[in-house]
């Protein structure tokens, strides 16, 4: 039986922050964080169901955090990109030759010099995270702090790294560290041909050129031959998960 694999990210794709009221699918001991819409929720348990569909998150997050979303612990996904493509879990284990291969040219040194030299600079930051030795993650109190941050360390890592904010962190990371790479690893290993693919952010821009992207109509970019929802935020989800529907019922 052919499968049909959805490399998806998570946050602002699959599950939402900032919508309380609607389905919680994430705790922090007793602080709600993630949710979906019940009609979202119940349509992806019975996709997670089928034996032709495999679900394969693809996040900045780390593992931890990937598996505090319910259903993702619930269904332990077969392959897991985690740490925007720096590793893979395959059957709840590190990916050990993905993980070789990427440590090869990630180096610690470079790392704790680099969180030395933002310590050094005239930032007003609230924390910063060595994200499993992979990268830095500069997290300030609101959008409007990260933005400032932002300009100064565009200015200082930029010619050299990948420099971005999202929402309010600002990431540090070695250029080789992107998803498309970890994507590109996985459908090889797994000789992978019905795809379809979906995120929303710049981090997920060029991993959804494989096989047929989904966007949700808030994305911040496009592609030619892309499905772009009508539904913005929560509600997209409910229609991205009704056109995987449509093209499992198709094979």
């Amino acid at each position: 039986m052919e499968k049909l694999y959805l490399i998806t990210d998570l946050d602002r794709t699959i599950i939402h922050s900032r919508n309380k009221g609607f389905k919680c699918v994430e705790h922090i001991e007793d602080r709600e964080i993630t949710y979906m819409t019940e009609i979202s929720y119940n349509k992806l348990q019975e996709l997670l169901k089928l034996e032709n569909f495999i679900f394969v998150p693809c996040t900045m997050r780390s593992i931890e955090q990937i598996l505090r979303v319910n259903f993702i612990k619930e269904y332990s996904p077969k392959i897991i990109i985690c740490t925007n493509g720096a590793q893979i879990y395959i059957n709840g284990n590190l990916d050990l030759e993905w993980d070789k291969h990427m440590r090869s040219f990630i180096k610690l040194y470079e790392l704790k010099n680099n969180i030395q030299h933002i310590e050094s600079l005239n930032i007003k930051y609230e924390d910063i995270i060595n994200v499993e030795d992979f990268y830095v993650i500069v997290k300030f109190a609101n959008d409007d702090k990260a933005y400032d941050g932002y300009k100064v360390l565009y200015n200082e890592f930029g010619d050299d790294f990948s420099v971005f904010k999202m929402a309010s962190k600002v990431f540090v990371m070695n250029s080789e560290i992107n998803k498309i790479k970890a994507v590109d690893y996985i459908i090889k290993k797994f000789n992978i041909n019905k795809l379809v693919t979906a995120g929303d952010s710049d981090v997920d821009r060029e991993f959804t050129k494989r096989g047929q992207a989904i966007l949700p109509n808030h994305s911040s970019f496009s592609h030619k031959g892309a499905i772009v929802t009508k539904q913005v935020g929560i509600y997209s989800t409910e229609e991205l998960l009704n056109k995987i529907e449509e093209y499992i019922l198709s094979m």
